[in-house]
């Protein structure tokens, strides 16, 4: 088996190893830590995934120089020392940045935090800002280990650093440790990483790193070539990100907890996708460079999300119809609240992802840009809507404000591939929804009146489940499936296929 399908295997395992690792320990976290002390994890999450984007955006530009000059082991020598000389600078711009913000905390969450909540906080975010820091910093050595394929490696990482920390933050837990040595394990994780990568590199790849001094003509085209990436980037985690600070700051962490619990499931909602948009993605940039026309593209935008939209209906169905009780039964009734949470979230963001092919075209029509001033309009709404509705309604409006901002991003953004790609948007929506959503939405309205009232255990949460999956899949088999997406569904699930 190649490298190639080793490391595809191997992200599908972490995938896998990601949403079970949620589902097993996420109620250990809570009981263990309680409510509140559950909430500073995330604020203090949150943080990190802001500094963690500070590299401008570069990881990209490094990996084309990486793969453009493959056959060339010197110049790759150079360029690493180069680039990491480069990196070392961000890391410790990083670490300056972790401890002005970290300052200022105790006058951002006065009103929503108490004073001993404030300061461990604060040391939280210094401890892991620096390992995500040094992590930053080694960013080269990954770029060069993506470039030379060692997939393998990567992920095997991944998996290994992902599962062993959990062991060691139970082990922490049961042993009567709290926050501050939890912050300290995640910072030698990262640590760790960063380390790994630069013995694998010296050793297995065989890579001398000396540190030079970087070239500016050379660090211009590669900050030029990053800033679209960057833009989108910072975007995203002030998106996602933004209402657990806002909702800490201005309503207490015991709430961050509630809101974390119901928005944890988007990435790995969104992991589905992903899987299946990267199978297309070289058949889209291959059609479309070829000069396909304007219908041709929307065919393939349709058919590509309807087969993800086909996925992501049992998920949504299945959300609507038990995550309430899911969530009484994995956590327990505190957690019932988060259920809305999940709902105004999920099902707007479930469009974009959904139709997240969408993407692909932009950056090859040269118009990625536009998505990137999209986030940025997004995230003011956001913020907008969320200091408007979250006094009032609490944890509720702000899952409001966000669920608003991404219809409206959604639509935008089906504007911006009209414009640029002429592409029409209705016919997109009429194509992927026009029959597949009123099916699901009766099949859900059924099953809502039938379980109405029913209190579940476990084993009949799982016989239900099983019970709509079965009926999800016959309905979709017979009602909506054509003869092309029966074949295609068959080749996606074709290993050989998902890893060519």
């Amino acid at each position: 088996m190649s490298q190639k399908a080793k490391g595809a295997l191997l992200g599908y395992v972490a995938i896998v190893v990601g949403i079970v690792s949620a589902l097993i320990f996420t109620p250990v976290l809570v009981a263990e830590l309680g409510t509140d002390n559950y909430g500073i994890l995330n604020l203090a999450m949150a943080f990190v995934a802001y500094i963690s984007i500070l590299d401008l955006g570069m990881n990209d530009s490094l990996l084309r120089f990486f793969v453009k000059h493959r056959g060339s082991t010197e110049e790759k020598e150079k360029f690493l020392g180069r680039m990491l000389f480069t990196y070392v600078l961000v890391g410790f711009f990083i670490i300056s940045v972790v401890w002005l913000l970290a300052e200022s905390f105790v006058s951002i969450f006065a009103k929503g935090l108490t004073l001993d909540k404030i300061l461990v906080l604060e040391e939280m975010f210094k401890i892991v800002g620096v390992g995500a820091a040094i992590m930053i910093a080694s960013n080269p050595l990954s770029s060069l280990i993506y470039a030379e394929e060692r997939f393998v490696f990567l992920r095997s990482l991944e998996i290994f650093t992902s599962v062993l920390s959990i062991v060691v933050i139970y082990l922490l837990l049961i042993n009567d440790y709290g926050l501050i040595e939890i912050a300290w394990s995640m910072c030698a994780f990262k640590v760790f990483t960063g380390l790994c990568r630069f013995i694998y590199v010296s050793n297995a790849l065989k890579f001398r790193i000396r540190l030079a001094l970087p070239q500016w003509p050379e660090l211009r085209k590669i900050l030029l070539y990053g800033a679209p990436i960057f833009a989108a980037a910072m975007m995203g985690p002030l998106f996602h990100k933004i209402d657990h600070i806002l909702i800490g700051s201005m309503v207490g962490a015991a709430a961050v907890s509630i809101y974390a619990i119901g928005v944890m499931f988007n990435k790995y909602v969104m992991s589905l996708t992903i899987v299946i948009t990267r199978v297309f993605t070289p058949d889209i940039i291959r059609k479309i460079d070829s000069g396909i026309s304007s219908a041709e593209i929307l065919s393939l935008l349709v058919r590509i999300s309807r087969i993800q939209a086909l996925f992501i209906y049992l998920v949504l169905g299945g959300v609507v119809v038990f995550g309430q009780q899911f969530l009484v039964l994995w956590l327990n009734e505190d957690f019932a609240l988060s259920y809305y949470v999940l709902l105004f979230v999920l099902l707007p963001f479930s469009l974009e992802i959904i139709g997240n092919s969408r993407n692909i075209v932009l950056q090859v029509k040269e118009a990625y840009w536009y998505r990137s001033l999209t986030m940025v309009i997004m995230a003011i709404i956001n913020i907008i809507l969320t200091l408007l509705l979250l006094p009032r309604f609490g944890v509720i409006g702000a899952a409001v404000g966000t669920g608003a901002a991404l219809l409206i991003g959604y639509v935008i953004l089906g504007g911006v591939l009209q414009a640029k790609a002429e592409v029409s948007f209705l016919k997109y929506i009429k194509g992927v929804y026009g029959k597949t959503l009123p099916v699901n939405a009766v099949m859900v309205c059924m099953a809502l009146w039938l379980t109405h009232g029913i209190t579940f255990t476990w084993l009949t949460f799982a016989g239900a489940v099983v019970l709509y999956s079965v009926m999800y899949v016959a309905v979709t088999y017979i009602l909506l499936l054509n003869r092309d997406e029966r074949a295609l569904i068959g080749r996606l699930l074709n290993r050989k296929q998902l890893t060519s």
